[in-house]
């Protein structure tokens, strides 16, 4: 996770690419983990109200709502009332409230726990009862500032004097909170940055890609490759940058980081599965993991999810989806296109486009999807969870 609290919540140019890049076979996804998001939410235009909808366009919960529901996981949401506290809810056609409880905040439910604080009161895990799991207030006789929401079967944790540790499933410590920054774990690995030593500079400090033991696997420093996104793709690749901030070098490396492909771009904007959103100049484009150039940097925007791919040019209103292989399979008008965030389950084959300022839902081959939404008129469909919880316990809010 990224240290949240302390800093709180590529004309068409060639992209050089200096080394050949080999991809060593891929991992297997545990949707529970990767893409766990049941549905999402939908507000009808009639009544403004929010309900509950997936990405096939069905229907849980009708507009029943006066806040954004958050996304659903493992069958639960989390809702705000009138005094701006979150609540608990069974994800069926007729939610029902689980518990009395009312949180200040909330992270999202993964292998059965999600953090929570209650008003003026430290964090804990919940499980899908609203159960007190177990309580996360206090670590080695420091406060918990921030509790994440478990990945990998682990979770991290941050302290109040601004190090990150991770815990397991039952809230026993796993790695001792010693870290400046811990990411989330994915296949396995997570990065973990070390606090930067008296004297040394940004680019000296020291950081592990460590397994769940917290053995490191291979370690390097900023100034020598910086990673980008701090998480490895099912593919085994990560991209960093390297030699610093002082050139446009960047490289996929492998899980014991091993450079895989350099490459020269202006930056990196995403890298979802096979696919990495570059820039050149203020132009967009896209590559894979073999290193070709699958969209030429000629676009004002590009987004993909490791699925979908769109793009649009000159803000002209009109947006182009393009196959796997980089080829165009048509134009959709529309104000604005979004595509869905991998944790979201059936990412992969819809992504949504703002037309007369209404949403609506579209499939890998730009069909509109009919979805029971329609009867409510719906106006907008919104992915939103939190990725993890804080302590009010000194806010007082």
């Amino acid at each position: 996770m990224r240290n949240s609290v302390k800093k709180l919540f590529l004309a068409a140019c060639a992209v050089m690419v200096l080394g050949s890049c080999t991809v060593e076979g891929s991992i297997t996804i545990n949707h529970d983990d990767y893409a766990y998001a049941q549905y999402i939410g939908f507000q009808s235009t009639s009544t403004g109200l929010w309900g509950l909808m997936n990405l096939d366009g069905d229907v849980l919960v009708k507009p029943m709502f006066k806040n954004k529901p958050l996304d659903v996981t493992q069958d639960r949401f989390f809702v705000q009332n009138a005094d701006s506290l979150w609540e608990l809810y069974s994800a069926e056609p007729e939610p029902k409230r689980i518990g009395s409880d009312q949180y200040a905040s909330v992270g999202a439910f993964r292998h059965g726990l999600c953090p929570v604080s209650k008003p003026h009161e430290g964090l804990m895990y919940i499980n899908v009862n609203g159960e007190k799991a177990f309580d996360m207030a206090v670590l080695n006789n420091k406060e918990v500032v921030a509790a994440y929401n478990f990945s990998d079967g682990l979770a991290g944790v941050q302290t109040a004097n601004g190090c990150q540790g991770v815990i397991d499933k039952q809230g026993a410590i796993v790695i001792e909170p010693i870290y400046d920054e811990i990411s989330d774990y994915r296949y396995g690995k997570a990065f973990a940055f070390k606090f930067l030593k008296p004297g040394q500079d940004a680019d000296e400090q020291e950081w592990a890609v460590i397994d769940k033991e917290g053995r490191e696997l291979f370690s390097s420093t900023t100034g020598q490759m910086l990673p980008v996104f701090e998480r490895f793709e099912a593919n085994g690749l990560t991209i960093v940058k390297t030699n610093g901030d002082k050139d446009k070098t960047y490289a996929l490396i492998n899980e014991r980081g091993e450079i895989v492909c350099n490459l020269t771009m202006d930056s990196v904007e995403e890298m979802r599965g096979d696919f990495i959103v570059f820039t050149m100049g203020d132009q967009y484009g896209l590559m894979n993991v073999d290193g070709d150039i699958l969209i030429s940097p000629s676009y004002d925007w590009l987004a993909s999810n490791g699925e979908i791919i769109m793009a649009n040019n000159n803000h002209t209103g009109q947006y182009q989806l393009f196959d796997q292989n980089g080829q165009e399979i048509t134009s959709l008008d529309g104000t604005e296109v979004s595509v869905f965030g991998s944790h979201i389950i059936g990412h992969e084959r819809c992504f949504k486009l703002a037309q007369d300022h209404a949403d609506a839902l579209y499939d890998e081959n730009g069909q509109p999807i009919s979805t029971d939404a329609d009867t409510e008129g719906f106006t907008q469909m919104t992915g939103l969870l939190y990725h993890y919880a804080v302590s009010d316990k000194d806010t007082g809010n």
